[in-house]
């Protein structure tokens, strides 16, 4: 079964999402069609931005890329690990193909990783599965 835009909003319209990347374009883009899906749409240029953000909000799901000024995501996942109990389903976002940088997101907890450019069928994909483990 295919899963598209709808089947996404019927398990993700009741949660906020953390958007972090340091693309502007890339950034405006995905806060655009996120904010078509979830309920509160949170966006930071850097891990650093990020984690003031996730610190004061409710966030459910978090969508980060590697390689950011300040505070990459590594750096932001593992403040996140440090602060609460309570973590977000966290899907990785990079250029990169690294299998040395894959197995230690994994054993961050990390539960997705997605190459850029972002294939729009696979984030839906990708995104249904991290909301629904949520309302299940």
């Amino acid at each position: 079964m295919r899963i598209d835009a709808r089947d996404l909003k019927a398990v993700s319209s009741t949660l906020n999402v953390l958007y972090a990347d340091d693309e502007d374009i890339l950034r405006e883009k995905m806060h655009s069609s996120l904010s078509k899906l979830f309920s509160e749409v949170y966006t930071a240029k850097n891990g650093q931005e990020a984690f003031e953000i996730f610190k004061k909000e409710e966030i459910d799901v978090l969508i980060t890329d590697i390689n950011m000024s300040i505070m990459g995501g590594i750096e932001l996942i593992e403040s996140i690990h440090r602060f609460t109990e309570k973590e977000p389903k966290i899907i990785v976002l990079s250029v990169h193909n690294e299998s040395k940088l894959l197995s230690k997101l994994i054993n961050m907890g990390v539960n997705n990783f997605l190459n850029k450019p972002v294939d729009k069928q696979i984030m839906i994909d990708l995104l249904f599965q991290a909301c629904k483990s949520i309302s299940d």
